[in-house]
């Protein structure tokens, strides 16, 4: 299995927090979700 890092800054963390009404902005909200529970669950 072949181990990769990736930064996150903040402005990616609190994406979910910021406004949805974008396309742009839920597409980003859902990427970095979708990292994160990767994460977790050990993806």
């Amino acid at each position: 299995m072949k181990t990769y890092k990736i930064y996150l800054d903040s402005c990616c963390v609190s994406r979910p927090y910021d406004s949805q009404t974008q396309n742009r902005i839920k597409s980003e909200t859902t990427a970095i979700m979708q990292i994160i529970s990767r994460f977790w669950s050990g993806e």
